[in-house]
Order: structure tokens, then sequence, then C-alpha cells
């Protein structure tokens, strides 16, 4: 086994383990990211349970200063408008009185409607008003409740209202006095009503919780609503527009005006009227409010202390539709993005494969390229030197012989100055520092130039040469040398493959395909031809066909390389064409030297 074989079994070694890793490697990142995003589906989910408790806590507790307010005992002996006076004193020195829109009291009467008085802040008294439509709800239940109290069968732990009522929404308390409850609580005929502002919450309230739960520990991107348990197409606060179907159901949800807002009445009743300020301390207390007796506390909701279920309800909901969705796309990125560096690390390794065949590939034609050139110029230098040992010695005396052999060593010192000119070339145009003086050149003097520079080679291969060059032919622009050592290596190509048939033409004639003025200088033999696997690389450097005539010719695998190179800059293209049945043409194509107003064309 040879080294190069051996070097290409690891490498392919190599390459299947690298790929077997980041298979593995793959399948593990899949799993761990399905790990990552479920923990992180339960870690958000808790930190949302956990912000919208705080938030329903918080809010709860801001209502309940006014239950504790509207509930508080005060003196029997007392006038109503008293009572009222001091539960709005109440209401402003806890800093609850922003929350309330409107402080009302409800009279029942033995046998007449329940009426409404409005309390007046700026005088302090109490006005008859009509029932609005908002409290109409809390109007037909106390007169229900008013109605049912005599009847038989009736408890009377049934016999008071619902004290929250989500629609209007409003606060109703029993009014009750200080000292031992009454034998019969139906025997009180006075409610105190507090509807609560709408416009404060969904301004203020609202956002200030929001930001305080959901403006941190990246539940920025939740949507917040507060809806009515029995409309919820119409949010009494939304912090972005969404559908209504949205809020039905969202990632979170906690009750709103639950009974918690009644450990704020207990408090009040157990002496404690401390509140828990939003943001900031409570005004000052009125100097005519002084807090009411402490007595038993009694719920004014009945003696078991049951109503509704809470008729509002937050809701949120992740903006990209769910927490599931957000998640499951927070992954799928995830995915994307760990997949797409394991396709450039295969990429990567793919490259690297190739990069190494090229390299090997590359290393051989050096090699290749370093004996080709080894046997060009030893067989060169061969004849000059035995020739020069001849006549060194003596052994060729007539002049007839000396012409011949000084003919033989000139010819073959050509022949080394153009392997040496071919080599300079090539190193100038890889390094890009070759550059070419462009002038007006006869067509026809570049073609008899390379042909005469090949006769040698031609005659000796027996090569018969057709020259067709067509008549008043335009001069292209061109480097003369340049162009005219292109056209010498595709004559010395076609003398080399040009087969059995050895026979060569080389015309020259008008483009006719060409959009501008060209020449196509045009190499045809009869030889085997190019396969078409073989064209895409004949212009490379190194490279020669792996057909069997290209077995044992001599060549440096610089001919047709250079050809490519210096016709493109000159602006031209370089094609082959092959026969099924044999033969190849080599056309270069060069622009002409007059342009359309026919002045010559500027150098470059």
């Amino acid at each position: 086994m040879t080294l190069s074989s051996e070097n290409s079994r690891l490498s392919l070694v190599a390459a299947g383990v690298l790929v077997v890793l980041l298979a593995v490697l793959a399948s593990m990142q899949y799993r761990w990211l399905g790990q990552v995003a479920a923990a992180e589906r339960d870690r958000t989910r808790a930190r949302l349970a956990a912000a919208a408790s705080g938030f329903a806590a918080d809010f709860d507790r801001e209502v309940g200063h006014v239950a504790a307010c509207l509930g508080s005992s005060e003196a029997a002996d007392l006038p109503e408008t008293e009572r009222v006076a001091r539960r709005y004193d109440c209401l402003v020195s806890t800093g609850a009185l922003p929350m309330v829109a409107e402080l009302d009291r409800a009279e029942k009467s033995a046998a007449g409607p329940v009426a409404l008085s409005r309390f007046d802040p700026s005088s302090r008294t109490l006005a008859a008003v009509a029932w609005p439509a908002a409290l109409e709800s809390i109007r037909l239940r106390l007169q229900d409740q008013q109605a049912a109290a005599g009847a038989p069968g009736f408890e009377r732990r049934r016999r008071f209202p619902d004290p929250i009522d989500g629609n209007a929404p409003a606060l109703v308390m029993r009014e009750r006095g200080a000292g031992p409850p009454r034998e019969d609580p139906a025997a009180a005929r006075g409610f105190s009503i507090a509807r609560l502002d709408t416009t404060y919450l969904a301004g203020t309230l609202f956002p200030e919780l929001e930001q305080r739960y959901f403006g941190h520990g990246g539940l920025q991107d939740y949507v917040l609503a507060v809806v009515r348990r029995n409309d919820i197409a119409h949010p009494l606060y939304a912090s972005e527009a969404a559908g209504s179907a949205s809020f039905r159901a969202g990632d979170v949800t906690a009750d709103l005006l639950t009974f918690r807002i009644f450990d704020e009445f207990r408090r009040s009743e157990m002496g404690d009227r401390r509140p828990v300020p939003l943001k900031a301390p409570a005004p000052a207390q009125n100097p005519s409010f002084a807090p009411p007796p402490r007595g038993p506390w009694r719920a004014g909701v009945g003696g078991e202390n049951r109503f509704s279920p809470s008729p509002w309800r937050l809701v949120a909901i992740h903006r990209g539709g769910s927490l599931d969705a957000a998640v499951a796309g927070t992954r799928r990125r995830n995915l994307a993005v760990s997949f797409g560096i394991l396709a450039v690390l295969a990429g990567s390794v793919a490259m690297l494969g190739v990069s190494a065949r090229r390299a090997q590939r590359l290393a051989r034609q050096q090699i290749d390229f370093v004996a080709a050139m080894s046997h060009e110029l030893h067989t060169p230098l061969t004849a000059i030197r035995s020739a020069g040992q001849n006549l060194a010695d003596g052994v060729v005396a007539e002049n007839a012989q000396v012409r011949r052999y000084g003919s033989m060593i000139e010819s073959e010192g050509r022949r080394l100055s153009e392997m040496v000119a071919r080599v300079l070339d090539f190193a100038g145009i890889q390094s890009g520092l070759r550059s070419y003086r462009l002038r007006a050149v006869p067509v026809d003097r570049i073609v008899d130039s390379a042909l005469k520079n090949c006769r040698l080679a031609a005659e000796q291969k027996g090569i018969r040469v057709e020259r067709d060059v067509a008549p008043d032919l335009p001069a292209v622009l061109a480097d003369e040398d340049a162009i005219g050592r292109a056209l010498q290596n595709l004559i010395d190509n076609a003398i080399k493959y040009g087969g059995n048939e050895r026979w060569m033409r080389v015309r020259a004639s008008i483009s006719p395909d060409a959009s501008h003025p060209e020449v196509a200088i045009a190499v045809e033999d009869r030889g085997p031809g190019v396969r078409p696997s073989e064209r895409r690389h004949i212009f490379e450097p190194f490279y020669r066909g792996e057909s069997p005539p290209s077995d044992g010719i001599a060549g440096s695998g610089l001919g047709l390389a250079l050809v490519r190179p210096i016709v493109e800059s000159h602006g031209g293209s370089v094609t082959v064409e092959s026969n099924e049945g044999g033969g190849a043409r080599f056309t270069i194509r060069i622009p002409t030297a007059v342009n359309g107003g026919g002045e010559e064309a500027p150098a470059s």
C-alpha cells in the first residue's frame, strides 16, 4: 500500500468519525433543547402564576380599604348623614377615595320602594336621587330581599344581598351600629353603596399593578386584561388590543374582587386601620374623623360569609398567542441556530475533505510537472551538449555539418527559452503582476509568427499544416508577444495530440456570433478529441487528459493553462469543441482594434 492511499484511507476514516460525532451531537442537542424548553415553560408558568396572584391580592387589598370604611360600626344614635360623612372621611384617611366614583346610601321602607341618597362631599349632606341604570341590579336585589324577608322559611343568612356587584361595579355593605348585634339583622334598613371608578382603575391602578408584577423578569411579553366574568367581549382594562376570544382562556388567570377584600374589613374591626398603600402613604386623617368604637366583628354578608363567585378576572396571555406557542417558537429558533452551527461544522468538514483531495491532486500534478519539466529540459540540453562536444572534438569539420549543428543548437536553445518563458508567464499571471501593452496588431502577422515558431516541431512529427486567414481582417488590440505565445501553445497542443492523421489547420475570420467586432482564430486537428468530462479541467494548471494518447507525451501542463488568462486579459474568450468521431477545435476570440468610430481603442 502506498503512502498516498494510506493517507486517503485515514482521511476517509477521520471524515466518517466526524460525521458520526456530528450526528450524535445533533441528537443530544435536540433532546437537551427539548428539556430546556419544558423547564423554561414550567418556570415561566410559575412566575406568571405568582405575578397574577400578587396582582389580584394587591387589587383586592386596595378595594378592601373601601369595604373596611363602608362596613365600619357607627354609634346608633348618629344621624344617617353623619354616618355617611364618617365613612367618606375614612376613605380619605385610608387613601381609598380615588377608587370611589360615588358614595350613596340606600334605605328600605316597610312597604315602599328602596330609596337612594347621594353624599355631597362639599356640603357633607345627603340628597335623594333617582336610581341610575348602573345600580339598577342592586336596587332590584334589595327590593327582592325586602319582599322575601317576611316569607315563611326565609333563612336569615340569606337576607342580605351579595356585597360585590361586578357590573356596576360597586360594593354594598349593610349599616351596623356599635355594641351588641341586633337579634334580627333584617331590622337594618340602611345600606352603604360605593361605586368604583373604572376610569381610575383602568388608567392608574391596573397599569401600576401591571408594571409592579409584569414589568420585569421576562414577563413584559404578556398582554393583561381585566374582564367581567359575564362579559368577556368588553374588557375593563387591556394593556394591548386583542380579540375577545384570546381572553377566554389565557396562559394564567386570577380572580378579582374575591372575599380577600374583607381581610381589610376584619382588620378594621380589630382596631387596626393602617392600610398597605399602593405607592404613597395615605393622606392625613380628617381631624373630625375618629375611628368607631371597637365591637365584635359581624360580616355584612350573612352568617356564613358566602356570596357569588368573583365577578372579575385577570387574564394574562402571551403576545405570540400562548405560553406554549412562545416556548415552542423559542425552541424552534434555538434548534435552527444549533443545527445551523452543526451544518456549518459539517460543511467545514466537507470543505476540508474537498480541499484535502484537491491538495493531493495538486501535489500529484506538481510532481508530474517537475518530472515533465525535467524531461523537457533534459532533452534539449542533451542535444546541445552532444553537438557542442562533437564540435569541440573536431568530429564535425565540414561547413554544412557545422551549420546543421548550429541550427540544431539554436532550435534547442529556443525551445529552452520558450519553456522558461512559459514558467515565467505562469508565475506572473498567478501573482497578478503580469501586464500587457496593447496595440493594433495584424492578425496574419500573429498567425505567421506562431506557425514559424512551431514549424520545426511540426516537421519532426510530419504534420501537414493548413493556413486559412481571411483577407482584409481588421487588426486586433493585443500584446503581440503574449497573444502569439497563446496561439503557439494551441498549435503545440495540436501537434502533440494530432493523432495519426497528422493534419492541422489554423483559420482566422470575423466572429459571426459576437455582439461586438471580434476576430476568431481557430486551431483544428483530427486527433482523438477531448472528452466531455475533461473540458472543464483542460485549461487548469498541470492538468493532462486521462485519455490513452496522453500517455508518453511530454509536456509541462502549462501550455493550455496560459491560454485562457492571456486571452481573457485582452477582453476575449477561448472555447474548445470536440466531435464524437474525433478531432478538436480550440478557438480564441479577440476584440478588434477599431471601434465604431473608426479610432484605435485605448490600450490598458
